[in-house]
């Protein structure tokens, strides 16, 4: 059955007028077609128009992305964009304020690293993991098809912001490397309530292909979805691991508190 879109709308007006907040002539509550009374009983249109601004706006890519995160990374109160190519460069986009962006950072997040080797980089989760009152970017790697262990040149990477948009890599440095995930999806949380953002790190299933992370007498970590827990700014510390082989964070990962505590 199709939904009385205008009767809800109606209602909408209803509920605001009932709240005492004036509804001005030609405010936009619903969307374009249905009518809807305002406050003196004239009837209007709700206009509301949905239009992708990628080329205006300067965002424009022929390269498909795998993920994009709005982020205020220079604090100036604009919404900022981060957009991340699958084994290209990351870019980071500062908002000018009037519609438009304007590339910054561009030696960050770069498509290959000193050595020449192309990181597999997939999602970037912002928090100010130092305390400095700048956002930072974690960042997860995969393994490519080769499934090679990941060294410090292609590891998960985490980008310490200071000053503004400057940004300097310490992943491996401050423990959030994994040299076994197949890094997909990240997500921040305060898991052990101390105001110190930590860090959840979502891993793809292992590939069926035994390799050295196989092999327990390598003693490397295993490759399942991990939680790093942040020292107060100076690294970070391997968290609770029960998450198993279900494959947690591989296509998503958001925090919700399920049961309010």
């Amino acid at each position: 059955m199709r939904p009385n879109t205008g009767a809800a709308i109606g209602l909408l007006a209803s509920a605001i007028s009932a709240l005492g907040i004036p509804l001005l002539a030609g405010t936009a509550v619903g969307s374009t077609g249905p009518a809807a009374s305002n406050l003196n009983g004239a009837t209007q249109a709700l206009p509301l128009a949905l239009g992708d601004r990628a080329v205006p706006a300067g965002l424009l890519e022929s390269n498909k992305t795998w993920a994009a995160t709005p982020v205020d990374y220079d604090q100036d109160g604009d919404q900022d964009v981060w957009i991340g190519f699958h084994q290209k460069s990351g870019k980071l986009w500062s908002n000018d304020g009037d519609g438009t962006y304007t590339r910054v950072a561009a030696s960050a997040w770069p498509a290959k690293n000193a050595d020449g080797t192309i990181t597999d980089r997939h999602d970037c989760a912002w928090a100010d993991v130092d305390q400095n009152g700048l956002p930072d970017a974690y960042c997860s790697a995969g393994r490519n098809q080769s499934n090679y262990v990941k060294d410090a040149s292609r590891d998960n990477e985490l980008w310490l912001q200071g000053p503004v948009g400057r940004f300097s890599e310490v992943g491996t440095q401050w423990g959030v490397g994994d040299q076994c995930g197949r890094g997909r999806h990240l997500t921040v949380i305060d898991a052990n309530a101390d105001t110190y953002p930590d860090l959840f790190l979502g891993n793809e299933y292992g590939r069926s292909t035994s390799d050295r992370c196989d092999d327990p007498a390598n003693r490397y970590t295993s490759e399942d979805s991990k939680l790093f827990l942040n020292l107060r700014g100076i690294g970070f510390a391997p968290g609770l691991n029960e998450f198993g082989s279900v494959g947690a964070g591989q296509r998503c990962a958001e925090l919700l508190d399920y049961n309010g505590d």
